[in-house]
């Protein structure tokens, strides 16, 4: 058992680890098989559970994925818009959360946080709205899909 749902103190269900995760590592994929593409109007019934992977597109990421927690302060994060990669060491047991601003570019958008995070923000916003440094060192992880990115100021392409 690689991972499992229980309780999270954040919302609801989580997704925990069932065994221990090396920075870098591949955790799991927000898809399996094939997963359709939606547009933003598509997801109005409940868009809280999709998860933006181009301009106006959208999956609805296949289980466990799809009770993955957000964090102002994540373990995980996303490479190429759909696969789950450890942020930090992720021991056995732990919650794994991302932070659902570094993949949406859906101009406004915004829902209430309550990680629980000595960071958190209050207010998840698409990613051009988090502070510089964040967004800076977001793209040095590499968990920035490029759509993201593209949405930014011009001033804001340089990684440091």
């Amino acid at each position: 058992m690689h991972l499992y749902l229980a309780h999270s103190v954040i919302a609801g269900l989580g997704v925990f680890a069932g065994r221990n995760y090396e920075v870098g590592e591949w955790v799991m994929s927000f898809k399996s098989g094939k997963t359709e593409i939606v547009s933003y109007e598509q997801t109005v019934s409940n868009p809280a559970n999709y998860v933006q992977v181009g301009i106006n597109q959208y999956i609805y990421p296949s289980p466990p994925a799809l009770y993955i927690n957000h964090s102002c302060q994540p373990n995980a994060g996303i490479r190429e818009t759909t696969e789950i990669i450890a942020l930090t060491e992720i021991a056995a047991g732990t919650e794994i959360t991302f932070d659902y601003s570094t993949c949406i570019a859906e101009d406004p958008w915004e829902m209430d946080c309550f990680c629980g995070a000595a960071n958190c923000r209050k207010r998840m916003r698409e990613f051009k709205q988090l502070p510089t440094e964040l967004q800076l060192f977001y793209r040095a992880q590499e968990v920035v899909p490029g759509f993201c990115i593209k949405t930014v100021q011009p001033n804001m392409t340089t990684v440091w």
